[in-house]
């Protein structure tokens, strides 16, 4: 039987991670279907010239002060990974895991747009 703490954790057969279960009513996925959708004009952002979803911003930094989280620094004196986690849907307490899920989420996304 496995560990109910992981239960949000996809495997296959062999044990590898192959996705993730996240709440699909967290503030990330609100955000990015008023993006996708276009109900919400604020949620987009001029970064170097163009255009990009607030989402995806939030996305790339998040990634950035988690991984720096990680390496035993934090961005500033007042910052913390809890609502980080709660933006993006996480429930599950291994930060490295969620750093690998925020990479993936972003690969997954970029290719998406450039392939």
């Amino acid at each position: 039987m496995e560990n109910s703490k992981f239960k949000n954790i996809l495997k296959d057969k062999d044990g590898n991670i192959t996705g993730y279960l996240v709440d699909p009513s967290c503030d990330w996925v609100a955000e990015m279907n008023e993006a996708i959708n276009g109900d919400n004009p604020t949620v987009w952002l001029n970064v170097n010239g163009k255009d990009m979803p607030r989402p995806i911003y939030n996305l790339i930094v998040c990634k950035r002060d988690v991984g720096i989280y990680n390496e035993g620094m934090r961005r500033d004196r007042f910052w913390k990974i809890t609502p980080i986690k709660k933006y993006f849907g996480w429930h599950h307490r291994d930060n490295n895991l969620f750093h690998d899920y925020l990479s993936n989420l972003l690969d997954k996304i970029l290719d998406d747009q450039n392939g």
